[in-house]
């Protein structure tokens, strides 16, 4: 560097820096500090337009060609902000489009008599009022940043006489339409929208309801309008027919319009009279004469003779099942030969009105996949009389998931299916996430059963024998195999110990450095260095470079992660210490059992009629109970017998309550029958069912003597 400083010359580039370099090798020998963070993940960035996308907006949305100049020469004379607000309103009129702005196609911008609203994928719609608009073009006028430096050089600034605006080339394209059309009225396609003007205006609006509106034309001045979606052609085009004759022109390549004429009710049925005199005369007698020139073959028309097919629905779906797995394959052209039947040279295109053609097989082909890749294949009326339902092409499924003739005969190859296993995963799911949100009262309220619950811990099996809420402990027996170790079958432990039992039984071990065993779904207690207990953690994973860890005071909260070495550490320094289940012997040769093999214990709580008591004492005759809302201790004392009888009479009460959690439609899943996944849920009792009644009978008439005698005898 001091060399260098000395001669420039002796680097041959500029672009080298010495001074820079040897900084930055001198700070390789500064210390690295490390720092620790509590976040789990970077906060989602919220997009949204920004000023420079309003600023652009502005800038590049004018209504018309030399709109924008319009705007500044408007602005260098002196009008109240208001003034200028009415300018811009009448100027905008109602439109919009999309890449508006930021150079995104997705970007659009519409504006109406209310304002401007600017759009963009994954923001925030932005709303301006026009007095909103106009404070915005103050503020680019005062600094000079509305137009761009091309756009003021290309700027007269030379005032000149006034000329009239250049009329738009669609608005003349709408004049000439008119003008042709002069007694219809003209529903001139503009976007997304079909509008009429002016007389035509007022007339659409009395007849089909439709709210006017104005619009500024250059060169014309403002004109009625009304206007609706494309889509709803059909159905405004049926209203207005009912009184006028139509002259519908759709935007075409090229940007041009296509006029079709739609005659009104009344005159469709003149001129369809009017058509078959001049061809075959008032009284037929040129039935044979001259017929009336076929038009050329459209798009459409080659659309419908495919979709048409041979006219057997049966051969159009086989059609079907094999354009969907061979359509772009060779020699499926000569398929579809084969399958049309007649070994035609060439598709036949023959419709009513239309100049017979044929279409090469190969072109059918292409024809074919792109209906198929639309859902255009089946008519809109195909569909409504469910022809496109493949009975074949169903029963190939189920026999390949195992299902023939509606009964599983390869139990393999169903649950092989790819839905089945999506569905049975999406089940095991759900009940994971379900169980992991659970507190360990609510978890022992759903899945620990006296009596059928059985787990594994330290390789021996245990059944739970009862589960004491109010505590929060649960007792178990030692099941096997073999005698239990020590003498000792019963056991009593936390709920959350049982919990961990339950949901890891014998899972794998692991060490730390320092020597410490763990397991997952054991609890630990955190310190702070101050030895200050700071939060209660239970594992829920680990691998090799993660341990995973919920709050059982929240079990709702996502896990929280930590790397595997520092838990290592903080477990081997008593950062982390484990909590001890407090599991010990009990003595269970005073208990209650009934005769379904239920057992009850004191301490337990039972419901009776609704009401829940505590078991305060089973004695060698009786079952002493109390009521814990009462303010004051009353005690209730039932015989055995009457015990055991409420306890059935509760169970047999108790109804389950259905919910859903996730379903599969038959629509959708390609089987025969929908697939349900429920929670069951038991509630209050359900009340009892009505007594039977007899069956209602019908009276019979016995006396065939009817209407004798007098009134009484009659009666």
């Amino acid at each position: 560097v001091e060399a260098w400083k000395q001669d420039h010359t002796l680097l041959r580039f500029r672009y080298h820096r010495p001074v820079e370099l040897l900084q930055g090798i001198q700070e390789l020998n500064l210390p690295y500090s490390s720092y620790e963070t509590d976040m789990r993940e970077l906060p989602k960035v919220r997009h949204f337009i920004t000023e420079d996308d309003i600023t652009d907006a502005l800038r590049s949305m004018v209504p018309y060609q030399n709109g924008k100049n319009g705007i500044y020469q408007y602005w260098q004379e002196q009008h109240t902000a208001k003034e200028k607000a009415v300018f811009l309103k009448d100027l905008y009129g109602t439109g919009g489009g999309n890449a508006a702005f930021s150079h995104n196609f997705y970007a659009d911008e519409d504006h109406s008599g209310k304002g401007v609203r600017l759009r963009k994928p994954d923001c925030g719609d932005v709303l301006m009022t026009w007095p909103q608009v106009v404070k915005r073009i103050d503020k680019l006028m005062a600094q000079d940043h509305y137009l761009s430096a091309e756009e003021k050089a290309k700027l007269n600034t030379v005032k000149e006489e006034p000329k009239a605006p250049e009329i738009p080339a669609d608005v003349v394209e709408y004049n000439s339409i008119k003008e042709a059309h002069a007694d219809e009225l003209v529903l001139f396609q503009r976007g997304d929208f079909f509008e009429l003007y002016g007389e035509d205006a007022r007339a659409a609006s009395e007849l089909a309801q439709l709210a006017i509106t104005a619009r500024e034309i250059p060169g014309v001045g403002k004109v009625d309008m009304v206007g609706f979606p494309a889509h709803a052609l059909e159905q405004y085009s049926e209203v207005l027919r009912d009184k006028y004759d139509l002259a519908i022109a759709s935007t075409a390549d090229g940007g041009t319009h296509e006029v079709r004429r739609v005659y009104s009710i009344d005159h469709e049925a003149a001129y369809a009279i009017d058509a078959h005199e001049a061809e075959f005369g008032a009284d037929g007698a040129r039935a044979f004469g001259p017929s009336v020139p076929l038009r050329i073959a459209t798009e459409d028309d080659l659309k419908t003779a495919v979709q048409a097919w041979n006219g057997d629905i049966a051969s159009k779906r086989r059609v079907f099942r094999y354009m969907q797995e061979y359509g772009r394959e060779r020699g499926a052209d000569q398929w579809l030969r084969e399958e049309y039947g007649g070994e035609l040279a060439a598709f036949p295109v023959r419709l009513p009105g239309v100049e017979e053609t044929e279409l090469s097989w190969r072109d059918v082909q292409r024809r074919v996949v792109r209906l198929i890749r639309r859902d255009e294949f089946y008519t809109n009326q195909e569909l409504d009389n469910l022809d496109d339902v493949d009975p074949v092409a169903i029963r190939e499924r189920l026999e390949a998931s195992g299902i023939v003739n509606g009964e599983v005969v390869d139990p393999v190859a169903l649950n092989a299916n790819p839905f089945i296993q999506q569905v049975m995963a999406d089940a095991d799911r759900i009940a994971q996430e379900e169980k992991a949100h659970l507190t360990d009262r609510e978890y022992a309220e759903r899945y620990m059963i006296p009596g059928e619950t059985v787990f594994s811990h330290n390789g021996r099996q245990y059944q739970l024998d009862r589960v004491a809420l109010d505590t929060g402990t649960a007792e178990y027996t030692d099941i096997g195999p073999g005698p239990a170790p020590n003498g000792t079958p019963h056991w009593l432990a936390p709920l959350n110990t049982v919990r961990n039992y339950m949901e890891y039984g014998d899972g794998p071990t692991f060490v730390t450095p320092g020597g410490t065993v763990f397991c997952i779904g054991d609890d630990f207690d955190a310190w702070t260095a101050e030895k200050e207990l700071l939060v209660r953690v239970r594992l829920t994973s680990v691998d090799e470079n993660t341990v995973s860890y919920t709050l059982p005071e929240n079990p709702e909260h996502d896990p929280f992660h930590i790397p595997r070495q520092r838990f290592d550490t903080y477990l081997d320094e008593g950062r982390f210490t484990p909590v001890r289940s407090e599991t010990r012997a009990v003595d269970n040769s005073f208990t209650l059992t009934l005769s379904d093999g239920s057992t009850y214990h004191v301490g337990d709580t039972v419901t009776i009629g609704g009401t829940a008591f505590h078991i305060t004492d089973i004695g060698a005759f009786d079952v002493q109970l109390l009521d814990p809302k009462q303010s004051y201790p009353i005690f209730r004392a039932e015989s055995r017998e009457s015990f055991e009888q409420l306890m059935l009479r509760e169970k047999e009460q108790k109804e389950p309550r259905a919910e859903t959690v996730a379903f599969y439609p038959a629509v959708e899943n390609g089987l025969p029958y929908s697939i349900e996944i429920q929670t069951l849920h038991f509630d209050e009792p359900e009340p009892e069912p009505p007594a039977p009644t007899l069956p209602a009978e019908n009276f019979r008439i016995t006396d065939v003597h009817l209407g004798e005698g007098g009134p009484k005898a009659k009666f």
